[in-house]
């Protein structure tokens, strides 16, 4: 391949520091004001992107705020206006410093074109940009729906932020990406704003835990920035260690039809309030240090999963009859329909060892409601006037593998994918590369 056919990579204008470290946005004016709005002073400060110890912006500025001023006001409501957005948060005055979780410009309707960052994304392998003359790089992702097109870049320093990351945690950004009409028409910040919060869910699915965008510039035709949003107004996770469905080497392959599947689901008046909460409790399920907390949260968006797939979209249940039937059986249905494999994985050995413990036999429906319930109700008899036994170490965490499973699959068959993806249900540890066929595919059984 010519690199000089190699497509440039999106280049932020913001120098991007290690982890955790602040953000330098450049000079912005600020007015320091009292009650209702007595200007007590003005000048230009620094704003800044800031991780720690909160997340969101700050500025600071080195004016003096002499005593007698502190005093005269000092049973007054301080506030600074910056960006034309008041309610900062005054943490300190010498220098003035003051924090806000995010700000956001007056809304506009001729925006062609949004330029993002995104935070504690993955290192993934995708097609190739150039950066610089002679050096290229496999680090984008083409993503589009009916509507929208998404393009994700890696930074000149993702590899090596991520690898800071593993080691001491917290946040830092990753990416960088633009967002388009696929169509090249105008749009306007509330449809922006309307994409933003999607996406935001749909990366979170793909990453496993929150990964926020931020940062975001519109720009309109002539490209002047034209509309912004910065700061932090979507859920944020420091980095850690989680399992996903999303195979970092496969990257390019997995998620442009991911995409296109999850952006038509959302879309749809059935799904558009029920999705996103679907994915929250997935995510708080994966995420959650408290294993047996994880899996009541799990069985409850496979729940609402059930109802949502089996009663409101396919009416295959009425209402009634959904309520009247187990939790297990709700699983089980959903999972049947979609083609999800019912039997425990020989692969989660502790978990099949359980099962067989029992005094019937179980499926992997059975054995997570099982466990869900001993949480929520200990000491309660099941079936055949038996106490469930409380399980040994491992156990739970295996549980909470397979309704994640069954999560990730449920979705990804919703969303029409056919290829192959990581299963987190295979043996220990998951390792990059390591993917199959979703078990509908017929490929998978051959």
């Amino acid at each position: 391949m010519e690199i000089n056919n190699i497509p440039s990579g999106l280049v932020s204008k913001f120098y991007i520091h290690d982890p955790n470290s602040d953000i330098s946005l450049g000079k912005r004016r600020f007015v320091l004001v009292g009650n209702e709005g007595k200007r007590l002073a003005e000048g230009v400060g620094d704003l800044y992107l800031t991780f720690t110890p909160i997340k969101g912006l700050k500025v600071q500025a080195d004016i003096e705020i002499n005593a007698r001023i502190l005093e005269k006001f000092m049973g007054d409501n301080l506030d600074i206006v910056v960006e034309g957005q008041r309610e900062w948060i005054i943490t300190g005055v010498s220098p003035l410093t003051a924090i806000r979780p995010y700000v956001e410009s007056p809304p506009c309707d001729n925006i062609k074109r949004v330029v993002f960052h995104l935070v504690n994304f993955c290192d993934f392998v995708g097609e190739a940009i150039r950066r610089g003359s002679s050096e290229f790089i496999r680090g984008r992702l083409n993503l589009k729906s009916d509507v929208w097109k998404v393009t994700l870049d890696s930074t000149p320093v993702t590899k090596r932020n991520i690898k800071l990351l593993k080691k001491i945690g917290g946040f830092a950004i990753t990416h960088i990406g633009s967002l388009e009409r696929v169509d090249g028409g105008t749009f306007s910040s509330e449809e922006a704003k309307s994409f933003f919060r999607q996406f935001a869910d749909f990366i979170a699915f793909t990453r496993g835990l929150w990964a926020a965008p931020t940062l975001l510039f519109g720009y309109d035709k002539n490209g002047k920035v034209a509309w912004s949003e910065m700061g932090f107004s979507k859920r944020l996770t420091p980095w850690k260690y989680v399992d996903s469905w999303c195979d970092t080497l496969y990257a390019a392959e997995m998620l442009p039809p991911i995409f296109s599947g999850y952006m038509s689901i959302v879309a749809e008046p059935n799904w558009k309030d029920v999705l996103p909460s679907i994915i929250y409790w997935y995510v708080l399920g994966n995420t959650m240090s408290f294993l047996d907390g994880g899996l009541v949260l799990i069985q409850l968006a496979l729940e609402l999963l059930s109802w949502n797939f089996l009663v409101v979209e396919k009416s295959s249940l009425s209402q009634d009859a959904f309520s009247r039937i187990s939790a297990s059986d709700k699983i089980r249905l959903l999972t049947s329909f979609l083609g999800i494999p019912l039997e425990i994985p020989e692969t989660l050995t502790q978990l099949t060892r359980y099962a067989k413990g029992s005094n019937r036999k179980l499926d992997g429906p059975d054995v997570i409601t099982m466990l869900r319930n001993n949480i929520v109700h200990p000491g309660k008899k099941a079936k055949g006037n038996k106490t469930v036994p409380s399980p040994p170490g491992g156990v739970i965490y295996e549980a909470r593998n397979l309704g994640l499973w069954y999560i990730e699959l449920s979705l990804l068959r919703l969303f029409g994918f056919q290829g192959r993806y990581a299963s987190r249900v295979n043996k220990r540890p998951l390792r990059v590369g390591n993917v199959q066929f979703v078990p509908w595919r017929k490929e998978a059984s051959e």
